[in-house]
Formats: structure tokens, C-alpha cells, sequence
């Protein structure tokens, strides 16, 4: 396993909780990605070792991270919305500032630890 894509996702939609309770657009584009990262990583890092080709995560966001609003309020996954609070464009841009936070954090991590990814 040396690719994966983090691109699935959903936009603007109803006010909506997942199974776990999360807003909809950040248990979808935001946790979707950053679990399904978890359970590949270690299994990434083992091909790129072995096979010596290095390895390459891509994680798909869009501008919706500058949204307005988007980074100035409280963050559904910290503060999960009422019905009647919910602002489906900010919840959207909040998912996409996720992508770009999580990307980040892993690329610095992956280098600290010489991953060949």
C-alpha cells in the first residue's frame, strides 16, 4: 500500500449527527479520513520500508476552509450544534480547516519519525 486518497466527503448538507453523535460534514470529511488514515498507516509505513518507494498520502480539501466564520466559532466537533444554531456552510468550511490541520500534522509527524512517506 504506498497511495492513499483521502478525497470522500459531503457538502452543505441538513443539520444531521452520525451514529457517534459528531455534526454530519465533520464526522464524514474530517473523521472519515483521519480514522481511515489510522488503520492503513502502520501498513504504509511497513511498504515503504520494504519495498524502498516511497509512499504518498493525498488529502483532498477545497477553499471552504475560508469561509466566514469558519475558524472564528467554536468548532461543531468541540461543540456539537442544536438544530436551530446550525450554519451549514460554516460546518462545511470547519470539516475542510480539519483536512488541512490533520494533513499538516501528519506530514511533520511522518518526517520526525524518517517514514518514507
Amino acid at each position: 500500500l504506498n497511495i492513499l486518497l483521502l478525497n470522500a466527503g459531503i457538502m452543505a448538507c441538513p443539520f444531521e449527527l452520525t451514529a457517534d453523535g459528531l455534526e454530519m460534514q465533520f464526522g464524514t470529511n474530517h473523521m472519515g479520513h483521519y480514522l481511515l488514515t489510522r488503520k492503513l498507516l502502520p501498513k504504509m509505513v511497513e511498504t515503504a520500508k520494504t519495498s524502498k518507494v516511497q509512499g504518498r498520502i493525498v488529502a483532498v480539501s477545497s477553499l471552504g476552509h475560508m469561509i466566514p466564520g469558519a475558524k472564528e466559532k467554536a468548532p461543531f466537533a468541540v461543540v456539537p450544534p442544536k438544530k436551530e444554531d446550525y450554519e451549514t456552510w460554516i460546518a462545511y468550511g470547519q470539516s475542510k480547516l480539519c483536512n488541512i490541520l490533520f494533513a499538516r500534522e501528519l506530514q511533520q509527524r511522518l518526517v520526525a519519525q524518517k517514514a518514507n512517506i
